[in-house]
Formats: C-alpha cells, structure tokens, sequence
C-alpha cells in the first residue's frame, strides 16, 4: 500500500508540498479497481492516482531518526485518524479541528 496526504488547507494545496504532518488519507495498491478512482474520490499526485479515503490523520515520526522522517511512506510511521473530511474545519490560527 502506498499513501500520500492531501492537503486539506488552502494555504497548501499545491500537490508539490513535500512535508505535511495533517491532511487526507489517499492511498493506491497494485490491486486497485479503476472503478473506484471516481473524480471526486481521486487525488492526484505527479502521474499517479490515489484513492481518497475522507479520513484526516495526522502523521508522526516521534522517536523515528531523521532519515527515516524523509521516506516516503515510511512503514514505522504512526497514522492517528483525528476525523473526516466531510466535518472538518480550520481555525484563524490554521489548526484543522475535527468535532467527529
């Protein structure tokens, strides 16, 4: 399974961030049934296309090493659901709140 995350601020909406620790699950397996990549449920990185799950989780490296931080999809990272897409809303200070 490969994930990326969406961001799910304006102010990082560009799919060239690199480093973003909240947004929306996206994922893509070998596997993957076409019939699930609808418009509104496909998020777009480079050539590839991801699945858009609706969960916002927040990713952690605590503990992790520096190296490891960098991966892409790193297997030992820590992915807490925090809430969905659909109820989320951002502060004036850009916290993501999710009252699910």
């Amino acid at each position: 399974v490969q994930w990326v995350l969406r961001p799910i601020n304006e102010e990082t909406q560009s799919t060239e961030a690199t480093t973003i620790s909240e947004g929306e699950l996206c994922v893509r397996t070998a596997t993957m049934s076409s019939s699930v990549l609808t418009p509104n449920r496909t998020f777009v990185k480079g050539s590839l296309k991801y699945y858009r799950t609706g969960d916002i989780v927040r990713v952690s490296y605590e503990g992790r090493p520096q190296q490891q931080q960098q991966e892409t999809n790193p297997s030992n990272a820590l992915i807490t659901i925090i809430g969905r897409v659909s109820s989320a809303y951002k502060t004036a200070q850009g916290e993501v709140l999710c009252p699910d």
